[in-house]
C-alpha cells in the first residue's frame, strides 16, 4: 500500500527534492531588477512633481513593458504583488471611477502571457472540470447582459470576468509547471500584502471617510482587508517549500504584521477568514493523525484569540476598528467605544435580496444589478453583499448552480491532492476568499479570481508531480 510520499523517483524526502526547479523565491538578478525599478520610480515621482507626469510614466512604463515582453512571468508576479495596493488608486472620480492600475496591468500580463503559449502549451491535468464550470459561470454572466436592467453596466462587468478567466488560464499554464515559479508568485503576493499592511499601520490610521484604517481616502477598508487575507494565505505554501530558518522567521514576523494590518481595517469577514482558514486547515489536513490535528486545532484557536486580544490592547487600532473586532470576539473594547452597526445587519440585506431574486422570475437581474433588483422588487436600493446570494439575484438559478459547483470542486480537489501537505494550504486559501465573499460581492474582482487561480495552480502542480512525462513541460 502506497502513501502520498511513496514515489521514490518523484518525491524524495524533503521539500527541496521535488523533481522540478526548486530555486529560491527570489534571486539576486530579481533583486537587482527591483533596485533599478525603484530608482526609476523615484525618478518618475520627481518628474511628476516637476509637472512632467507623462515623461515619468514613460520612464517607468517602457522598461517594464519591455521586461514583461521578454519574461512574461514578471507581469504575472507584478499583478499579484500589486493586488494589495490597488484599492488606493482609482483613476477618475472616486465616487464613480472604476479603472485602477491593476486593470491596466491585467491587460499587460494577459497580452505578454499569451505569446509563449502560442508555441508551448502545458495540458491541464487535474482542473478540466473546474475550468469548465468557471467558463460556464462566465458565459452565464455574459448572457445575463441581454436581459439586464442596465446592459451597458452589466457588459462592463462581464468584460472584467472574461479578462479574469483568460488571465487565470495564462497563470495556470505558465506558473504551475515549475515549483520555482510557484514560490516566486506566492512570495511576491505576500510581500505586496506585507508592504500594504505596513503602510496601513504606519500611515493609514487617520482616514476619515470610512473611520477605519486603510490605504487612502478612496480605498474601502474591506477591500484592503480581503487583499491582505489573500497575501497571508500564501504563507503556508511558502512555509512548506522552504527549509531555511531565516526565511521562515521572515514569514512568521511578516504574517503577524499583515494580520495586524487586517485587524486595523476593522473587517470582521476578513478576520474571520484568516481564523477559520487556519483552524480548518489544521482540522482537515491529511498530513497527520486525528489526535495530532486536534492538538493543532486547539493551538490555532488559542493563537488566533491571543493575536486578536493582543491587537485589541496594542493601542494601534482605531476606535471603530477596535470596537468591531471586540464585538466579533464578544468582549468589551479597551477604549469603551461601541461599534455602530445597523440593527438587522447583513440578515436584513439578505432578506431584501431574496425578494429581489423572486422579482426576477428566476433568471436574475443581470451582473452588477442586484441593488437595482432590490429597489424594484423590495423598495430598497441596497447591494446584496454576498457572492452566494449575489449569484442568485444577478444571474438567476443557473448562475447560482455554476457558482456552487465551482466552490464544491475547489473543496473536492483540495481533499484529493496527492501531496498531502498541500491540502491544508489549499484550505487556507479557500476559507479566506470564501468567508469574505460570503458577506461581500467579489466575483467580478481579483479578490475572487486570484485565490481560485492560486488553488488551481496547486492542483496542477500536484498532478504534474504525479505524471513524470509532464515535469519538463514549459
Amino acid at each position: 500500500m502506497t502513501s502520498a510520499y511513496s514515489y521514490p523517483t518523484l518525491l524524495p524526502r524533503g521539500p527541496s527534492a521535488y523533481p522540478v526547479s526548486s530555486g529560491d523565491s527570489v534571486t539576486m538578478r530579481e533583486c537587482l531588477f527591483i533596485v533599478i525599478f525603484a530608482i526609476l520610480l523615484a525618478g518618475a515621482y520627481w518628474l511628476h512633481k516637476s509637472g512632467n507626469t507623462y515623461v515619468g510614466m514613460a520612464l517607468v512604463g517602457v522598461p517594464f513593458v519591455a521586461v514583461c515582453t521578454i519574461q512574461p512571468r514578471v507581469g504575472l508576479y507584478a499583478y499579484c504583488f500589486w493586488q494589495s495596493w490597488d484599492a488606493a488608486f482609482v483613476i477618475g472620480d472616486t465616487d464613480s471611477g472604476w479603472l485602477t492600475p491593476a486593470k491596466m496591468l491585467a491587460f499587460l500580463a494577459l497580452g505578454t502571457g499569451l505569446l509563449p503559449l502560442l508555441k508551448q502549451n502545458a495540458k491541464l491535468l487535474a482542473s478540466q472540470a473546474l475550468m469548465g464550470w468557471l467558463f460556464a459561470f462566465t458565459l452565464i454572466v455574459m448572457f445575463s447582459c441581454v436581459w439586464s436592467y442596465d446592459p451597458a453596466r452589466s457588459g462592463r462587468f462581464a468584460a472584467q470576468l472574461v479578462v479574469q478567466l483568460l488571465l487565470l488560464w495564462v497563470y495556470v499554464k505558465l506558473i504551475s509547471v515549475d515549483l520555482a515559479y510557484i514560490k516566486r508568485l506566492f512570495f511576491w503576493t505576500f510581500v505586496g500584502g506585507l508592504t500594504a499592511a505596513t503602510y496601513t499601520i504606519l500611515f493609514g490610521m487617520n482616514q476619515t471617510k470610512f473611520g477605519r484604517a486603510t490605504l487612502s481616502e478612496s480605498a474601502n477598508p474591506g477591500t484592503v482587508a480581503a487583499s491582505l487575507v489573500t497575501a497571508v494565505s500564501c504563507v503556508p505554501v511558502l512555509w512548506i517549500f522552504t527549509r531555511r530558518n531565516w526565511f521562515r522567521a521572515f514569514l512568521f514576523v511578516g504574517s503577524l504584521v499583515t494580520v495586524l494590518g487586517t485587524f486595523a481595517t476593522g473587517s470582521r469577514a476578513a478576520v474571520g477568514g484568516i481564523g477559520i482558514g487556519f483552524i480548518a486547515a489544521a482540522l482537515f489536513s491529511r498530513s497527520s493523525a486525528i489526535i495530532g490535528r486536534m492538538v493543532v486545532v486547539m493551538l490555532m484557536c488559542g493563537l488566533a484569540f491571543g493575536a486578536a486580544w493582543g491587537s485589541l490592547h496594542s493601542g494601534l487600532l482605531g476606535e471603530k476598528s477596535e470596537a468591531r473586532l471586540a464585538g466579533w470576539l464578544g468582549v468589551d473594547p479597551p477604549s469603551g467605544a461601541r461599534s455602530v452597526i445597523p440593527r438587522g445587519g447583513r440578515e436584513e440585506v439578505w432578506r431584501t435580496a431574496w425578494k429581489g431574486f423572486k422579482g426576477t422570475n428566476g433568471i436574475g437581474a443581470g451582473i452588477g444589478e442586484a441593488a437595482d433588483a432590490n429597489l424594484r422588487h423590495a423598495g430598497i436600493y441596497k447591494d446584496v453583499h454576498s457572492n452566494i446570494l449575489g449569484s442568485l439575484v444577478e444571474m438567476g438559478i443557473l448562475g447560482f448552480v455554476s457558482f456552487a459547483m465551482i466552490n464544491a470542486l475547489l473543496v473536492i480537489q483540495s481533499w484529493k491532492m496527492n501531496i498531502r501537505k498541500l491540502t491544508g494550504p489549499a484550505i487556507v486559501i479557500f476559507c479566506g476568499y470564501f468567508s469574505f465573499g460570503a458577506t461581500h460581492t467579489t466575483y467580478v474582482t481579483k479578490l475572487f479570481w486570484i485565490p481560485i487561480t492560486f488553488m488551481i495552480i496547486l492542483f496542477e502542480f500536484d498532478a504534474r508531480v504525479r505524471d513524470p512525462s509532464m515535469l519538463n513541460t514549459r
